[in-house]
């Protein structure tokens, strides 16, 4: 806890030697400050990642020492501990009962090694990432060689287009090992864990002799740093202090959701549905249909279109045509960027207000509101900057 010895001499005193009640007595009294240390397990050993098509599994074997975990035999066995680990899919009891490339089981070399060396050893826990719904990205920290070392994290990401925004992967899985959150979002963290800090602060508030009627009102801001430092989405940005991690993601995200038929090819995508097809975003986020040609194409348009803006990209002028003639859309776009649909661009002026729907007048209406204009807008590959 980085308290004097007379302190901590009091507070196991106080709770009859019970470790974590004089932590938290210390705590209370303001002495101790809320540390992730003194919830990690006190234990040396490694941890290992290994990854293959995307796929990862995740391994960690305990020793007593750090002595014991840069021994050359045990480094060997955890290594071939994780291949096989990779194979059963992370479940630790086939793990145990899967022989080893000398013929031996897991388990019983296990306590072959720990004769050998003289120190508890344990298989403390695995888990496994599958490749669906999502791209794998996982870091390691204080590596003694690839796939091995003390911290390992893995995170697994939606919305990753390779060449674009892979990067911030490895990037989130890295402030993952530096800042050790507890939860995605706050809404993850565990009531219990909430309600004992909440108890924490009220005391240390109460101790530091700050008025009762000021307790509630301090500690609702000291409740919502804790939340705020301990879940994902909402921690400072190890990278830029300035930005949280929702918004770094939101930076780089993009989110796609693919027809069903080309769903087998994409299984990491989410399959799109009629209510992705008629919704507008407003977010870096797609819905793709693939269609057999242009005629299914204006039949899936006329169907989810809002009757605003559509577009076709082709270098067909007969389908170009058949599409505008066929869309019942206020603005249609040839070989263009849709973006270009704005007041100031069709010479109207500033924007007052903006409609999604073919109808563009709000309020009391003349004969004029009450009729459309269609625009078509013909381009080479033009696109708004």
């Amino acid at each position: 806890t980085g308290v004097g010895f007379k302190d901590c001499k009091v507070a196991l005193d106080e709770s009859n030697g019970n470790i974590e009640k004089s932590i938290e007595y210390l705590r209370k009294k303001g002495i101790a400050k809320a540390s992730k240390k003194m919830s990690r397990t006190a234990s040396e050993g490694l941890a290992l990642v290994k990854e293959d098509n995307g796929q990862i599994s995740l391994i960690e074997i305990n020793s007593e020492t750090d002595f014991v975990a840069k021994n050359k035999d045990f480094i060997s066995f955890c290594k071939e501990l994780s291949e096989i680990n990779f194979n059963i899919k992370g479940d630790l009891k086939k793990l145990n009962e899967s022989k080893m490339v000398n013929g031996i089981l897991v388990k019983d070399n296990l306590v072959n090694l720990i004769s050998k060396i003289g120190e508890k050893i344990t298989i403390r826990r695995s888990d496994f990432f599958d490749n669906l719904n999502g791209v794998n990205f996982f870091y390691v920290h204080s590596a003694i060689e690839k796939g091995v070392g003390k911290i390992i994290s893995v995170v697994k990401l939606k919305g990753i287009l390779k060449g674009k925004n892979e990067d911030i992967g490895t990037k989130i899985a890295m402030h993952i090992a530096a800042s050790n959150p507890l939860a995605i979002d706050k809404e993850g963290i565990k009531k219990e864990l909430v309600e004992k800090e909440l108890e924490i602060i009220k005391a240390e508030i109460k101790n530091s002799g700050k008025p009762l009627d000021m307790v509630d009102k301090i500690s609702k801001g000291k409740i919502e740093k804790f939340l705020n430092d301990n879940s994902l989405l909402n921690q400072i940005w190890i990278m830029d202090p300035k930005k949280k991690v929702h918004e770094v993601l939101k930076e780089n995200s993009v989110e796609v959701f693919i027809d069903e038929k080309a769903s087998n090819d994409f299984p990491d995508l989410e399959v799109a549905n009629d209510e992705h097809y008629s919704t507008e975003f407003l977010d870096l986020k797609i819905a793709i249909k693939i269609v057999e040609n242009e005629d299914e194409a204006i039949k899936h348009v006329n169907k989810f279109s809002s009757g605003h803006t559509e577009g076709v990209l082709t270098e067909s002028e007969q389908i170009a045509e058949k599409f505008s003639s066929s869309i019942d859309s206020s603005v249609i776009f040839i070989n263009a960027s849709t973006r270009f649909t704005d007041g100031e661009m069709f010479g109207f002026g500033a924007e007052i207000g903006i409609s999604t729907q073919k109808l563009h007048v709000r309020g009391p209406m003349g004969l004029e509101a009450l009729t459309t204009e269609r625009y078509v807008i013909n381009g080479k590959g033009t696109v708004r900057g």
